[in-house]
């Protein structure tokens, strides 16, 4: 297999394309020599600008003759280029979508080799992934220094806009002969052994790719070997067959299907927190669970870990019983604690029954919610069967929206003594239609010897929000949503 220099490759495109296009021109951070670029500084001494090493000055620099008609392009190291200069690419090239050629020397792991750690870059394509032009899309990364030169020139020159060309630090492979067509935003596949796997690679690795595709194959591992031109724009459709199941990995777990909101609300509290203020990293502590973001229900196991080891063992126990009211069968009967609770409701209430009345836990807690976003400080409650928060005030509007989000109403009780204990179970009859109503104060009741009438508050909630809380969770709006 021939091997190219994919610099040399890319700068042999671009000098037969100026000799053709006089509006192109070099931009460089003291970068001619590695981009192999002193043949067209040898022919176009005066369509090289040289900035020294300052990566912002040449994005700038680049943006400007941009807006002149020129076609600029910048080369120099990934990580340089994207990492100093990333605002000046983002608000100046990007935003205004200016026709400004972005080329990273060094991409990958790889380009270490001789110049060292400094020089060694994979943080280039993230940067250029989060930043969004004027149209949404931005600049683009066509990876694939192993085309032919006249491809790289139209993909890269042809295109009116922001593109990032990332090439590698030494010789590489030629995977395709002269002429394979490149079709710009498409993925292709380039070989097919069979179904038991799918590689996708992307750039000057897939040489690697296909050695690792023969490898399997030759261990009776039959894999499709995908070829990943561009990562943005990224062809999310291809050749992919739309009726094959997608595969998740041991860690990766659906969301558990969350039930509407029924007519009447029946809870136990099953964590009472009387600290101040409890924070989010209380809630669902970060670092250990962070292997656990794809997977809700292990992530769940650690809610509340740090502040209440028991709550995630009483929350099970009571989520027994909506399971088993889901499922069609007695609630009472799956768990026995339930019963004398049931049975005091339905001599004021008897109309109320396992059809009309979810089960599930909540908590208390004077100011929760308090520190960062996120979200699974509210998701685990509910993947464990939690329906409410109930707070003196919510710390910040995050975490409450966080709970709407899941379904779960963000009570608030005034301040004070408390008519209710750790264990206790709160009844809320009506509350499917206090919600539909906008009501800001709900009627519940402490279920012990009798019912003790409470009042429970919820500050103005928006449309959207209460049909959030009424379908069960968010997931639940945007499925019917779509259906509609």
């Amino acid at each position: 297999m021939n091997t190219k220099s994919t610099r040399e490759a890319a700068m042999q495109a671009i000098l037969e394309a100026a000799r053709k296009d006089d509006k192109i021109v070099i931009v460089s951070p003291d970068s001619v020599g590695a981009a192999r670029a002193t043949k067209f500084r040898d022919e176009f001494p005066d369509r090289v600008i040289e900035v020294g090493i300052a990566e912002q000055d040449a994005v700038d620099i680049a943006a400007g003759l941009a807006t002149t008609g020129m076609k600029p392009i910048v080369v120099s190291y990934a990580g340089f280029l994207t990492m100093r200069a990333c605002e000046m690419i983002r608000t100046f090239v990007a935003y205004p979508g200016l026709n400004v050629k972005l080329i990273g020397l060094n991409g990958g792991m790889l380009g270490g080799e001789r110049e060292g750690v400094t020089h060694q870059f994979y943080e280039d394509v993230c940067c250029r992934g989060l930043i969004e032009g004027s149209d949404g899309f931005g600049s683009a990364g066509i990876c694939v220094p192993r085309m032919n030169k006249e491809q790289l020139a139209q993909a890269m020159l042809e295109l009116d806009g922001p593109v990032y060309l990332r090439l590698g630090s030494g010789r590489e492979p030629e995977v395709f002969p002269e002429g394979t067509p490149f079709e710009y935003g498409k993925i292709r596949e380039v070989l097919h052994y069979g179904d038991d796997v799918a590689i996708f690679a992307s750039g000057f690795i897939m040489n690697r790719a296909i050695e690792a595709a023969d490898k399997l194959k030759a261990e009776g591992i039959n894999a499709t070997l995908i070829d990943v031109s561009t990562i943005k724009p990224l062809d999310s459709k291809g050749v992919a067959d739309p009726d094959q199941e997608i595969q998740f990995g041991p860690n990766i777990k659906d969301w558990p299907e969350q039930p509407a909101l029924t007519d009447d609300l029946l809870v136990k509290i099953v964590s009472y927190i009387t600290d101040p203020v409890t924070t989010t990293d209380e809630l669902i502590p970060s670092g250990e669970t962070s292997s656990f973001r794809s997977n809700p229900l292990r992530l769940a196991e650690f809610a509340l870990s740090r502040k209440d080891p028991a709550y995630v063992g009483r929350a099970k126990e009571v989520q027994k019983a909506e399971k088993a009211r889901e499922a069609g069968s007695c609630p009472c009967e799956t768990f026995g604690e339930l019963k004398p609770v049931w049975d005091e409701i339905k001599k004021v209430y008897p109309d109320m029954n396992s059809k009309n009345t979810c089960i599930g836990s909540t908590i208390f807690a004077v100011k929760p919610g308090d520190g960062s976003a996120r979200e699974q400080a509210a998701s685990c409650q509910k993947v464990l069967g939690g329906w409410a928060n109930i707070a003196n005030e919510y710390a910040t509007k995050r975490y409450r929206s966080n709970l709407i989000n899941w379904g779960m109403l963000p009570f608030i009780i005034d301040k004070g003594e408390l008519p209710f204990a750790n264990g206790d179970y709160l009844f809320i009859p009506n509350v499917k239609q206090a919600v539909k109503d906008k009501a800001k104060e709900m009627k519940a009741y402490v279920v012990g010897d009798g019912l003790k009438e409470i009042t429970l508050k919820m500050d103005e909630l928006t449309d959207d929000e209460r049909t959030i809380i009424l379908k069960g969770c968010l997931i639940n709006y945007y499925r019917d949503s779509s259906e509609e």
